[in-house]
């Protein structure tokens, strides 16, 4: 069976932006900022991946890292909170 998933996204490019930013947020929230060139390497416009430093490859593993974490915390507390809503309707009647 095939599934088709639809991007929330209208393009690549925005898709490419979207990440960007939320690395950049990121990377403010732990106090070090992205520079302007590392902002670029990270939308792509570099001619190739081999001209990034193992140290900004796990840089950027760490902040998403960070990010796909606080998603699941956060995710586990909405199913959480959803079902103990749900219990407390049953028990009140």
């Amino acid at each position: 069976m095939k599934f088709i998933r639809k991007s929330p996204f209208k393009s690549q490019i925005e898709a490419t932006e979207q990440m960007v930013k939320v690395l950049s947020q990121e990377a403010e929230s732990q106090g070090k900022p992205l520079s302007d060139a590392d902002k670029t390497l990270l939308a792509g416009e570099v001619e190739s991946s081999a001209q990034l430093s193992e140290d900004f490859r796990l840089r950027i593993h760490k902040l998403i890292q960070s990010l796909i974490e606080r998603e699941t915390v956060l995710r586990t507390w909405r199913v959480r909170r959803s079902a103990q809503a749900t219990w407390t309707k049953v028990a009140q009647g």
